[in-house]
C-alpha cells in the first residue's frame, strides 16, 4: 500500500546530517541499504535509498519494505558516527503534529514509497561542510520499532554511506605503474652492466610489491567488520594479488566453471539479494528474487554498505552480521573479490590467468629485444662490443626474471591455490589449483634448497658463501633472484622466509570461517617475523635493512588493528572506527613515501653515468666475485685490440728480419772479398747500422752485441720476428769465422739473456749476449 512519506522523512533527515557522498563533484548526501538488525524482525527491507542534494534542497527516497506489524507503534532512531551516538530521536506516528496518520495503526503488507521532499534552508545550513568532503564516512542509523507495551517488534538499520571514497582508479594505476617501473629499471640497469645498482633497485621494487600484497592479504581476513576507509584503501592495491577485472575474461571464467561441472555465482551481473560484504554466505538456496524494479537498484545499493555493520545486540552497535534469505553477507576473500567486481567463483581463475599473462609478456619482450639486438648487429648499426653479456646469457636471464615474478606472486598463488580446496568452484579449477600449488612450492622450494646447498658448500670449502653464489654466472642468473637482495651469509634466511609466507597463506586460506583465529595468528606471525628481521638483519646493506624493518613494523601495526576489527576484545564500535582512520592514514602515507623513494632510485639509476658509485659495496665482498658485464665488455674490446696489434707487429717483424738477413749477407760477402788473412769481426759499425724496434707504442727492444775479436764493440737494435712456435721468438742468420764463410740460423727468445749460434769447424760454439730492454706500460 502507498503511505504518507512524512514518517520516512523523519527517519532520513537526522541520518543525512552526517552522511556524505564523495564520488562526484556535485554535493550529495546519501543513505542506503535498509536491512534487519535482529532475528525474527517483523519489518524487513527489500530496497531503501535516500538521497539529499543540498544544491536544490531536495530529498528523494525510494523505499520498499515488508511489514508484519499490526497496531499502534512508535520508533526510536539512533544515529552513530564512527561508533559514537550523535543523534537520538523518538517518533510516534499517531502524534497529531505529524502528518502520518495512515501509519497509525500500522498494518501488515508490502510498503512501497517513492517521493521527494524539500528541506528548509535552516536544515541545510545545519549540515556541516565536512560531511561533503570526508571520504568513506562511517555513519549508521538504527530504527527500533516498538508497540505500546514497549516490546521490540522490529529493528532495521540504514548503513549511511559516503559516495566519495579513497578507492580510486587513478591510485590503482599509479601504484601499479611505479611498481612496474622499479622492476623494469632493475632489468635495464642489469643489462647495462651495473650489478650493484640493479640489486638495490630490485630489492626496493620487490619490497614495495611485498608490502602492497601484505596490505591486501591482511584485508582478506574474515574479521567481523573492516571500517569502510580501511577496506577502500586496501582495495586500491588488489591488483598486486592479481584481482583485476576484465569483462571478457569474467565471461570466459563463468563459462569455464559451468562447463567443468561448477555453478558460477552471479551476484554482480544478476543480483537477487542485498549483499553486505562482511561474512560468508549462508543458505543461498533459500534466497528469492526481488522485483524487477528493485533488482537493478540492489546492485548499486549493495556497494554502498559493503563494509557497514549491523546489530547483533538490541541495545548497542555490534559488528557481526548474519545472512538471511534477503541478505548475503560476505567477509574475507569473498568481500575483497566482490569489491573488485569479480564473482566469487572467478577469483582463483583471475589470479592464475594474470600470473600466466605477465610471464608470457616477459618472455615475448625478452625474445623481441634479443631479435632487435641481433638485427642491429647484422646491419652494423650497433657495435659488437655492446650488450655482450646480454647476448651471451639472455636465456638464463629470462629464466631468472620469470622466477623473480614467481617469487613476487608466490603469496597470492599459495593463498588462492589453498583456498580453492575449500571453495571447490569446479573439478577443473581444483586441478589448476593443485598444479599452481606444486609449481609455486616446488620450484621455489627447490631453488631455495639449491641456494642453501651452494652457500653451505662455498662456506665449507672457501670459508665464504659469496664465492660460489656470486662468481658463477649461471648460478647468479638462475637463482640470484632469491638471494641478491640479501647478504651472502644470510643464504639460510631464505628457509624461514618461505616458511613465513607459507604459514600466512595457510591461515588466510583455511581459516576463513574464523576471523578471530586469523587475526590472532597473523599478529603472532608478523611479530615473529619482525623480531627475526631485526635480530638477523639479512639484507645487503643498512638502507635496505631499514626499509624492510619499517615495512615489517607497519605490517605488525596493521595486524594489531585487525585484532580489534575481529572483535576479539569486544571493544566499543568507536575504537574500531578510529583505528580504521589510523590504518588509512598510516598506510597511505607510507605508500607515498615508498613510491617516491622508488621513483628517485630508478631515476638516478637510469640517468647516472656510474650508478654503482652511489652505493657502498656490500659487506659480504660480493664485488670481488661478481664478473660485471660492463667490465667483461671492456675486457673483450681490449683483447680484440691487443690481438690486432700483435698481428700487425708480427707482419712488420717478418719484413724487418728479412732486411737484417740481407744486410748480414752483404757484410759477409764484403768480408770475404777483402783478404782472407785479415781477421775482422763482420759485426762492426760499418757493416751493421743501429736499428730501433718498436713492438707497439709502449715498448721497444734493444739488442746489444758483444765485443768482436779486435776489441771493437758494436750494438744494434733489431726487430722481433716470430720464427718459432712462441710469439716471442725470432731468428737471425750470422756468418761464422773466415775459414768456413758459412751462415747458420738460430732462434733467440726475448725472454733469454743468451743465445747459441752455429759451431765453427773446430767445434767450439760462438755465443752472443743479447740484452732486452722493454719500456714499462705507462698504464
Amino acid at each position: 500500500m502507498l503511505l504518507s512519506s512524512s514518517f520516512f522523512r523523519r527517519l532520513a533527515v537526522p541520518a543525512l546530517l552526517l552522511s556524505a557522498s564523495v564520488a562526484s563533484a556535485e554535493r550529495i548526501l546519501q543513505a542506503s541499504s535498509l536491512f534487519t538488525c535482529m532475528e525474527n524482525s517483523l519489518l524487513s527491507a527489500d530496497h531503501f535509498d535516500v538521497t539529499f542534494t543540498p544544491d536544490n534542497a531536495t530529498i528523494s527516497y525510494d523505499v520498499s519494505i515488508t511489514s508484519d506489524v499490526q497496531g499502534s507503534v512508535y520508533a526510536e532512531i539512533d544515529v552513530y558516527a564512527y561508533g559514537i551516538k550523535i543523534i537520538t530521536e523518538s517518533i510516534n506516528p499517531c502524534d497529531p503534529d505529524i502528518d502520518i496518520g495512515s501509519l497509525c495503526p500500522l498494518v501488515s503488507g508490502d510498503i512501497d514509497i517513492r517521493s521527494t521532499y524539500t528541506l528548509s534552508q535552516s536544515v541545510i545550513d545545519s549540515i556541516p561542510g565536512v560531511a561533503y568532503t570526508i571520504p568513506d564516512i562511517d555513519i549508521t542509523g538504527i530504527v527500533r520499532v516498538k508497540n505500546a507495551n514497549h516490546t521490540l517488534l522490529a529493528c532495521i538499520q540504514a548503513d549511511l554511506t559516503n559516495v566519495k571514497t579513497v578507492e580510486h582508479v587513478a591510485v590503482k594505476w599509479v601504484t601499479a605503474i611505479i611498481s612496474g617501473i622499479g622492476l623494469l629499471t632493475s632489468a635495464v640497469v642489469a643489462t647495462l652492466g651495473s650489478s650493484l645498482s640493479s640489486a638495490h633497485v630490485a630489492a626496493n621494487a620487490v619490497s614495495l610489491f611485498a608490502y602492497f600484497q601484505s596490505v591486501v592479504i591482511i584485508n582478506m581476513m574474515a574479521v567481523d567488520r573492516v571500517p569502510p576507509i580501511a577496506s577502500s584503501w586496501a582495495q586500491n592495491l588488489a591488483w598486486s594479488v592479481g584481482l583485476i577485472r576484465v569483462e571478457f575474461m569474467q565471461k570466459i571464467f563463468r563459462w569455464y566453471v559451468q562447463a567443468t561441472g561448477g555453478t558460477p555465482t552471479l551476484n554482480i551481473i544478476y543480483p537477487t539479494v542485498s549483499i553486505l560484504v562482511q561474512k560468508r554466505d549462508l543458505a543461498i538456496s533459500k534466497m528469492y528474487k526481488l522485483t524487477e524494479t528493485s533488482r537493478d537498484a540492489v546492485h548499486a545499493l549493495a556497494r554502498r554498505f559493503m563494509d557497514e555493520p549491523h546489530l547483533a545486540k538490541r541495545t548497542v552497535l555490534a559488528d557481526s552480521a548474519v545472512s538471511s534469505p534477503t541478505l548475503l553477507v560476505l567477509r574475507g576473500i569473498k568481500r575483497v573479490a566482490y569489491q573488485a567486481n569479480i564473482e566469487t567463483t572467478s577469483v582463483v581463475l583471475t589470479a592464475f590467468t594474470f600470473f600466466v599473462l605477465i610471464c608470457l609478456a616477459i618472455c615475448i619482450c625478452f625474445t623481441v629485444f634479443y631479435g632487435i639486438v641481433i638485427l642491429l648487429l647484422r646491419f652494423n648499426i650497433m657495435s659488437k662490443d655492446r650488450l655482450i653479456y646480454f647476448r651471451a646469457n639472455w636465456r638464463v636471464m629470462l629464466k631468472g626474471t620469470v622466477l623473480r615474478i614467481l617469487l613476487i606472486a608466490c603469496p597470492s598463488l599459495l593463498i588462492f591455490s589453498l583456498w580453492e580446496f575449500i571453495q571447490r568452484d569446479s573439478a577443473a579449477v581444483i586441478v589448476l589449483a593443485v598444479f599452481f600449488l606444486i609449481l609455486t612450492a616446488g620450484i621455489l622450494g627447490w631453488s631455495v634448497w639449491k641456494v642453501f646447498l651452494i652457500g653451505r658448500e662455498s662456506e665449507q670449502i672457501h670459508q665464504t658463501p659469496a664465492l660460489l653464489l656470486f662468481s658463477d654466472t649461471r648460478v647468479l642468473n638462475r637463482y640470484g633472484f632469491l638471494y641478491i637482495s640479501y647478504k651472502a651469509t644470510a643464504y639460510g634466511f631464505l628457509i624461514p622466509l618461505f616458511g613465513y609466507i607459507f604459514v600466512k597463506a595457510c591461515f588466510v586460506s583455511f581459516a576463513q570461517s574464523s576471523g578471530k583465529t586469523q587475526a590472532l595468528a597473523m599478529f603472532i606471525i608478523e611479530l615473529a617475523y619482525l623480531v627475526g628481521i631485526c635480530v638477523y638483519k639479512p639484507y645487503m646493506d643498512k638502507s635496505t635493512n631499514v626499509i624492510n624493518i619499517i615495512i615489517a613494523v607497519i605490517m605488525l601495526i596493521n595486524a594489531f588493528f585487525f585484532l580489534f576489527f575481529s572483535q576479539l576484545f569486544g571493544q566499543p564500535r568507536a575504537v574500531s572506527s578510529i583505528m580504521g582512520l589510523i590504518f588509512f592514514i598510516l598506510n597511505a602515507a607510507f605508500s607515498l613515501i615508498l613510491l617516491i623513494y622508488t621513483l628517485v632510485t630508478c631515476t638516478m639509476a637510469l640517468l647516472s653515468k656510474n650508478p654503482d658509485s652511489r652505493y657502498k659495496p656490500a659487506q659480504d665482498d660480493r664485488a670481488s666475485f661478481i664478473r660485471d658485464s660492463k667490465h667483461q665488455a671492456s675486457d673483450a674490446a681490449e683483447l680484440t685490440a691487443l690481438g690486432a696489434a700483435m698481428r700487425a707487429n708480427q707482419d712488420q717483424s717478418v719484413e724487418n728480419d728479412l732486411g737484417i738477413e740481407q744486410e748480414l749477407e752483404s757484410g759477409a760477402n764484403s768480408f770475404s772479398s777483402n783478404s782472407l788473412n785479415e781477421k775482422r769481426d763482420p759485426f762492426n759499425d760499418e757493416t751493421i747500422k743501429t736499428r730501433n724496434i718498436d713492438t707497439d707504442e709502449n715498448s721497444s727492444v734493444l739488442l746489444d752485441y758483444p765485443n768482436n775479436n779486435n776489441g771493437m764493440s758494436s750494438s744494434r737494435p733489431s726487430s722481433l720476428s716470430p720464427a718459432g712456435s712462441s710469439p716471442f721468438e725470432f731468428s737471425t742468420t750470422v756468418p761464422t769465422n773466415s775459414s768456413g764463410h758459412t751462415r747458420s740460423s738460430s732462434k733467440h727468445s726475448i725472454l733469454d739473456n743468451s743465445v747459441s749460434v752455429a759451431e765453427d769447424e773446430s767445434g767450439s760454439p760462438k755465443t752472443s749476449k743479447w740484452k732486452l730492454f722493454e719500456k714499462k706500460d705507462k698504464r
